[in-house]
């Protein structure tokens, strides 16, 4: 396969740090090609996300700062003076060949000679309406719709993101999405070491981990209620959350949980420990009993894909992304269902080895590159 030139727009909200750590790994898994395959990458940023440029290791790379961010001023002036002004001169200037993942199609959009490739992580608003507000789902129904009518590709992490995609917008035969399915790459042997977490997070004991962000949907609660089935039968696990609330509207869920933990006294089980350096996080997961992934609603989970990468154990609510992910390497619950989840770790603490492998990883990320470029270049 011919080598191209591909722009990777590094502009996502800092928050969203799975979307940041998807782009990271698509560039880095790059490095795993034939020397004559690796593309050329121009990779364009903003000051939100240029502390992340550090993690990006690749040699056939270029970082350019471009004043850009998605907001509802851009939006609206795209829409009422009928041009894209997510589209910048900034793109035209470095002979790309695709931009990606280019989602944001309001006006008419002038790309020259550059395929825009666009990739839709998951469709939860279709699911869960209610975590989004009003303006928030209108717009986000609306972007969806011009991608499709519009981008030159698309991008989707899953098989059951096409399903979900052919379910709700039957306008695809315009083009076929590509799936990707994306793995985490990092040096496992250079992650701290277990009496360095241990002492600086104070994990004396052997522990589960959650590792999602607080939102409602990510189901935090359910893993407390099957800590709390065990100690009922008198086994006492312990459980570390990591991820730190930053926003308003993240109060009243760590309220809740804060709640529970005291009024059924788990205080001595469970660890809130924040938002850590990601070779931190990294570390708790690789010395965990096991990864727990309980959401009700998910795209290609980063979380297990890091687990994958460490050998890990995971046990994951039962969604077929998950299902998919894991195939019969996984422990699975229903994420309404306390006892379900209870019964797995119950399994997990005096059961099977805590390791499992999931294939090498520089064979699975030369899979993942590869897979990359063949879904960039299908309209090439």
């Amino acid at each position: 396969m011919k080598s191209k030139r591909i722009g990777i727009l590094f502009i996502f909200k800092s928050r969203w740090l799975g979307g940041l750590y998807y782009l990271i790994n698509v560039i880095k898994a790059c490095n795993y090609l034939p020397s004559d395959e690796q593309p050329e990458i121009v990779v364009f940023y903003n000051q939100r996300t240029q502390k992340y440029l550090k993690e990006i290791d690749y040699s056939k790379v270029k970082f350019v700062e471009v004043d850009l961010d998605f907001d509802y001023k851009r939006y609206f002036k795209s829409f009422f003076l009928r041009r894209n002004f997510y589209f910048t001169n900034d793109f035209t200037q470095h002979n790309l060949d695709v931009l990606f993942p280019f989602n944001d199609f309001i006006g008419k959009t002038y790309s020259e000679n550059i395929d825009l490739v666009s990739w839709i992580p998951d469709f939860q608003h279709k699911f869960y309406p209610q975590y989004f507000n009003k303006l928030n789902l209108f717009l986000r129904e609306l972007k969806f719709k011009n991608i499709v009518k519009n981008s030159n590709g698309l991008i989707l992490s899953s098989q059951s993101a096409v399903d979900h995609f052919e379910q709700f917008y039957p306008m695809k035969a315009a083009f076929a999405p590509k799936i990707v399915r994306f793995t985490s790459i990092f040096d496992v042997e250079a992650l701290p070491s277990k009496e360095y977490v241990t002492q600086k997070y104070n994990t004396k004991r052997e522990y589960f981990i959650v590792s999602n962000q607080f939102y409602v949907h990510k189901n935090h609660l359910i893993v407390l209620k099957a800590l709390k089935e065990l100690k009922n039968r008198g086994i006492f696990a312990n459980i570390l959350m990591t991820g730190r609330p930053n926003k308003s509207d993240d109060v009243t869920l760590i309220n809740e949980i804060e709640d529970y933990i005291k009024a059924n006294d788990l205080s001595d089980q469970v660890q809130l420990v924040g938002l850590l350096p990601r070779e931190d996080q990294l570390a708790l997961m690789k010395y965990a009993t096991c990864v727990i992934q309980p959401s009700k609603f998910e795209g290609w989970s980063t979380v297990i894909e890091d687990a994958k990468t460490l050998k890990r154990r995971v046990i994951a609510s039962n969604l077929n992304v998950h299902i998919e992910q894991l195939g019969d390497q996984g422990y699975f619950f229903d994420p309404e269902n306390a006892v379900e989840l209870a019964s797995s770790m119950d399994i997990l603490l005096n059961g099977p080895e805590r390791f499992v492998n999931w294939g090498e990883l520089p064979e699975r990320t030369e899979r993942f590159a590869r897979s990359f470029l063949q879904g960039l270049y299908s309209k090439i």
